[in-house]
């Protein structure tokens, strides 16, 4: 048995934030349900290949548009700097515009190779030399890909993993993996973006996105 390990990490107080001071807006985009409903059935219809990506500390990779600073961390105050505070250089968990600022960054770079879909902002198409797309869609810190082949996905994993996240680090130690295979439930075949789901979830899932049979 290994030995328990603790981590923790800092969070920042948004409640101590002030509007106009330390954040102009708050508002970030999400997939809507119906765009998610879409994806599903286009990948049930046309077997496409379904991944999820889930970023790792997604909110650290925002720029901050405004100069933020923060007191000493209880417990990890530097000595002989105790009237000192820290001006963060990125965005940091707990901040109240994090999430908006994830997203900014994402869009930034996602943009310069996929089509931003007119109707959901959170919707990333792309076409490929071969003819074949790949679809991103962008709910929070997690990036669900989908595209007839996995080697259309790894190139999708590089573009939103390296390019988004950071640009010099590995895939592997940037997202985690969730693979989707082909779940199918009498006559109703669909791939699922999920990790473990019971069988009356499934149905209802199905019943959600309306797949009787193909």
């Amino acid at each position: 048995m290994e030995d328990a390990r603790y981590k923790a990490y800092l969070l920042a107080k948004d409640f101590t934030q002030i509007e106009g001071i330390d954040y102009n807006e708050i508002f970030y985009h999400v997939v809507k349900h119906t765009s998610i409903r879409l994806l599903l059935a286009m990948v049930a219809l046309y077997d496409f290949k379904l991944e999820e990506l889930d970023v790792k500390a997604a909110f650290l990779r925002g720029e901050l548009e405004e100069q933020i600073f923060v007191r000493h961390p209880e417990g990890f105050v530097i000595q002989n700097k105790k009237d000192h505070v820290f001006l963060l250089k990125k965005s940091l968990y707990g901040l109240t515009h994090s999430p908006r600022q994830w997203y900014k960054r994402f869009d930034t770079h996602v943009e310069r190779g996929c089509t931003k879909n007119a109707f959901d902002s959170c919707v990333y198409h792309q076409r490929l030399a071969d003819c074949s797309h790949i679809y991103l869609l962008f709910y929070v810190d997690d990036i669900l890909i989908a595209t007839k082949t996995m080697s259309n996905i790894n190139e999708a994993e590089y573009i939103a993993a390296t390019k988004t996240v950071k640009e010099a680090i590995w895939l592997k130690g940037l997202v985690g993996f969730v693979m989707v295979e082909k779940i199918c439930v009498v006559e109703n075949p669909a791939d699922m973006m999920t990790k473990h789901i019971p069988e009356i979830k499934l149905k209802h899932c199905f019943d959600l996105i309306r797949i009787n049979s193909i």
